[in-house]
């Protein structure tokens, strides 16, 4: 059985829900992670469109689907599909499951038939770059054709089950190890050394999730706190941020980067928006703060507030004064804070790759045997009906071996 894997995100592009999953797949599964991969070069040199596969030391296949830019609709489908039939051929693929991190993806695999479809559903959609009634769209024709459903959240979860009959709520785990590095010095990088302290710090895309208005009021009210923003920005996003000179923008840092950043920041910040980008928003940012045992302040996000609100983990503010108000109060209290992180520890023990990954194989395999159950009932009668010929020739020598032969063909 292979799992072939349709993702918006890059396989490089970070270490995240679909990398863990899919790395961890492997070892049960031939996996194909079908990327794409849009080509000036092809453009420019009249080149036809071609795919790429290279073997991951994890033995994860990275397809690449190279097109041509600019190339829109039907045509560019249409070449998505010749180039995944090309793909299927070359590798034997016969025995498949479509695992879909992307309802785009519906538009070029819906000639497929595979043993199952799997739609592993996160906020991303609503990031996504297409415009939002096409893309809901093509979510709903993926949610008709899904076996199974696994949601990285509980707002998404409770959204999807009123939809399909087979969802299961999955979240994105915590790489506890690697964030815990945090925790201990390591040397500062060189572009976050220079800039004062306190430090609140945030990490992951600049776009419309974030609230440049509660941004600029925290940098006004407190002009002595420094405001450190990692992340790539969103090339869709509209949203203008904040130009102070105690907010920092840093560019993108690798996964790897990311604990040592952490390292130097005296308390986490997620300062969302309220808004449709943010509804079924995970807690998975906040999780990984926590692990490197930073103080978190966030907006009143569904399931932030709903995990880690409650408890205690995550100081929870609704506006700008009420921010600055819990930032402060928790700069004060760094100092004194082991108990916090034997209950931040004692909470994200239950959070594992291995464990969400066993779940969601325990799912998959469970389905799988349903739709083979009919295949092995056929074959256990066509073994039934040669055993009671041969059970005749061993009664009846006499009747010879031609006599077998004319009663069945594969005597």
């Amino acid at each position: 059985m292979d799992l072939v894997c349709l993702s918006r995100l890059h396989w490089g592009h970070a270490d995240q829900r679909p990398q863990n999953l899919m790395s961890r797949a492997s070892k049960a599964y031939r996996v194909f992670f079908v990327e794409e991969s849009p080509s000036e070069n092809l453009t420019q040199h009249g080149l036809p469109a071609r795919l790429d596969v290279t073997r991951l030391d994890n033995s994860v296949r990275i397809v690449r689907l190279h097109l041509a830019a600019g190339l829109v609709g039907p045509k560019r489908n249409e070449l998505r599909r010749d180039l995944l039939a090309d793909l299927f051929r070359r590798y034997h693929i016969t025995q498949y499951i479509l695992w879909y991190f992307t309802p785009a993806a519906i538009a070029y695999t819906d000639q497929l038939s595979p043993w199952l479809t799997v739609y592993d559903c996160s906020n991303d959609i609503v990031m996504a770059p297409e415009a939002a009634p096409r893309l809901l769209a093509k979510e709903a024709e993926l949610l008709r054709r899904a076996d199974l459903v696994f949601a990285d959240g509980r707002s998404l979860f409770e959204a999807k089950r009123q939809v399909h009959p087979h969802v299961h709520l999955l979240p994105s785990a915590v790489d506890r190890d690697h964030f815990a590095q945090a925790r201990n010095w390591v040397p500062e990088p060189a572009d976050q050394g220079s800039i004062a302290r306190p430090r609140l710090g945030y990490h992951g895309t600049i776009d419309e999730r974030l609230d440049p208005g509660l941004i600029e009021s925290i940098a006004r009210a407190r002009p002595d706190w420094q405001l450190v923003f990692l992340g790539p920005r969103s090339e869709m996003s509209p949203v203008a941020l904040p130009r102070q000179a105690n907010i920092h923008y840093l560019g993108p840092k690798s996964y790897a980067e990311l604990p040592a950043y952490l390292a130097g920041w005296d308390a986490a910040i997620l300062p969302l928006a309220l808004n449709e980008a943010t509804r079924y928003l995970a807690s998975t940012t906040a999780a990984e703060y926590l692990a490197s045992g930073k103080p978190v302040i966030a907006t009143p996000v569904q399931d932030i507030s709903a995990e880690f609100g409650g408890p205690g983990l995550v100081q929870i503010a609704s506006t700008a004064a009420g921010f600055v108000e819990a930032v402060g109060a928790v700069l004060a209290a760094r100092r004194d804070q082991r108990g916090w992180l034997r209950r931040v520890d004692a909470h994200l023990a239950e959070s594992s790759w291995d464990r969400t990954w066993h779940a969601m194989s325990t799912l998959v395999e469970r389905e799988i045997n349903i739709r083979r159950a009919p295949l092995l009932a056929q074959a256990r009668i066509r073994h039934s009906h040669v055993g009671e010929l041969l059970c005749e020739e061993l009664a009846n020598p006499e009747a010879g071996l031609s006599d077998g032969r004319a009663k069945h063909p594969h005597w």
